[in-house]
């Protein structure tokens, strides 16, 4: 109901209140207007994201705390078990396994 009252008189601009000025002049105006406005909406450019500074800044700038000895840190050893390292199970005996 508010939007009528508020809106309405948007619609009932379309009947001039002068003598001598057509009215379908003004509807057909009105309804290419608003079918054109309801199609094209969407071509409207979108609003650019806002890019903080932190993310304009470069990956590869080095860090003040660090440096660059981040990138060059080796990776940790693989351990690779040996025959020591087995753990025998409950009721495993050696010769039941070969």
């Amino acid at each position: 109901m508010a939007v009528f009252f508020l809106y309405g008189g948007m619609v009932m601009t379309i009947f001039p209140r002068e003598e001598g000025i057509s009215w379908e002049a003004h509807l057909f105006g009105a309804i290419p207007g608003a079918l054109l406005a309801f199609l094209l909406f969407r071509l409207d450019a979108a609003p650019r994201p806002k890019v903080y500074s932190w993310e304009r800044e470069n990956e590869e700038e080095e860090d003040p705390v660090i440096g660059d000895l981040w990138k060059y840190r080796k990776p940790p050893p693989v351990h690779a078990p040996d025959d020591g390292d087995e753990v025998p199970l409950e009721g495993d005996d050696e010769e039941e396994r070969w």
